[in-house]
């Protein structure tokens, strides 16, 4: 079973989020996962509003709980949209177009796919695009063909095994603006304390720090010095006692 991992920071301009939503800032990157724009905060994740003309918007995100995932547009734009989820090494995971329990030209993605390759709650990444705008990987192959995943049937599976690189940039029309609304799904925090990355502190950030340390991972170098010492412990606990708000 693959697992999806969290990332340890993402280097990208910090957005402002307003209660549970997200704003699009300028514009989203879409030329692989480093070009992402990350959804700066924590706790729920419910919208995402954003702006596209004929390009592709992608956004850094946690999946908390596969279960209760999804992302819609239904509702949200008037345009002919096309969701995409990829995991946290840009590899495709679902695609969807036409939501067929609405017959509407909005897109609908839950967790049938990610649970179906076996994947784990975790970052990953969110891109829309209007209708034929597709994915291309490493090789310049548009990453998903035509079977779907189990469940709904509307939910296509990739047919690529490399990273997204870019976009075929076939989009009909010229776009619009969006709302994304999400389910199961939280802000990207770049708190340091929250080591787990699902949007609170608890016992398992002091686990997962733990554990880093115990393998000379620097993802543990609280202090940023370049060494794990025991400043890193003592950094770690008056970080957590402040908390992440």
């Amino acid at each position: 079973m693959k697992t999806t991992t969290t990332i340890a920071a993402i280097t990208l301009a910090a957005g402002l989020a307003h209660a549970q939503e997200w704003n699009e800032i300028d514009d989203a990157g879409q030329d692989g996962i480093g070009d992402a724009q990350t959804t700066d905060g924590s706790g729920p994740l419910t919208t995402i509003n954003g702006t596209l003309a004929t390009d592709v918007d992608l956004y850094a995100f946690i999946i908390t709980d596969l279960d209760d995932f999804s992302a819609s547009t239904d509702g949200g734009a008037s345009f002919d949209t096309q969701l995409f989820l990829f995991d946290d090494e840009g590899l495709g995971v679902t695609e969807n177009d036409d939501d067929i329990t609405t017959g509407t030209l909005q897109s609908f993605l839950n967790g049938d796919g990610p649970i179906a390759a076996g994947l784990d709650a975790g970052v990953y990444y969110l891109a829309i695009s209007g209708f034929n705008n597709d994915p291309l990987d490493s090789a310049g192959v548009d990453m998903f063909g035509f079977d779907t995943w189990p469940g709904r049937g509307d939910q296509r599976q990739p047919v690529s095994t490399l990273e997204l690189v870019n976009w075929d940039g076939s989009a009909f029309g010229t776009g619009g603006s969006y709302t994304i609304t999400l389910t199961g799904a939280s802000f990207l925090t770049t708190c340091f304390v929250d080591f787990d990355r699902d949007g609170e502190l608890t016992i398992f950030d002091f686990l997962g720090f733990q554990n880093a340390f115990d393998a000379g991972d620097l993802a543990a170098d609280c202090d940023e010095d370049g060494e794990l010492t025991l400043f890193d412990f003592l950094c770690f606990q008056n970080l957590f006692d402040v908390g992440c708000e």
